[in-house]
């Protein structure tokens, strides 16, 4: 999955913990977040990625094929300063990494009043229509995305990203 944000650069001023919890929509306050960078700062979109430790939620997710366990949530920006890339590292997410992708960049451009692709920049929507797009997963229930999650990761193997170490756009 991906999908890019157009917008003037700026800080956030919020940091991952924070983040994590709005786009996933958990509640409990003692849950482990694998990320890449090295602090708890999520300012700069120029290369950060995490996801989720899910049998902190469920030990059923320890039932789950384990290449699912590698499913991070990345942003980067992109070769053009304005459009920073929201990308995940599977084509066909489980139903609760569909959650925190789509509003992780619904979450960006609100906050940095841009505009949102998902067409590989050919076209831009604003915020409101990508809302109403992907509406039903967002809205989702932590737990029942999860519960869907586990049910699909039994017996769905990921199909990666197509050239997932070569996407179409310079991330450097």
């Amino acid at each position: 999955m991906k999908a890019f944000v157009k917008a003037t650069p700026q800080n956030l001023n919020t940091n991952y913990r924070t983040v994590a919890k709005l786009i996933w929509g958990i509640t409990q306050e003692d849950f482990w977040i694998s990320h890449s960078d090295g602090d708890a700062a999520f300012n700069s979109l120029s290369s950060f990625a995490f996801s989720l430790f899910l049998s902190d939620f469920n030990k059923e997710w320890n039932y789950v094929n384990p290449r699912w366990n590698t499913s991070y949530v990345h942003v980067h920006k992109t070769n053009d300063p304005n459009i920073s890339a929201i990308f995940t590292e599977f084509d066909d997410e489980l139903p609760i990494n569909q959650k925190g992708f789509y509003n992780l960049v619904l979450y960006i451009a609100t906050k940095l009043d841009g505009l949102i692709s998902e067409d590989n920049r050919i076209s831009w929507i604003s915020t409101e229509q990508f809302q109403n797009k992907h509406r039903d997963i967002m809205n989702l229930p932590f737990n029942l995305a999860l519960q869907k999650s586990i049910e699909k990761g039994r017996i769905v193997l990921p199909i990666p990203e197509p050239n997932y170490d070569q996407l179409d756009y310079d991330i450097y």
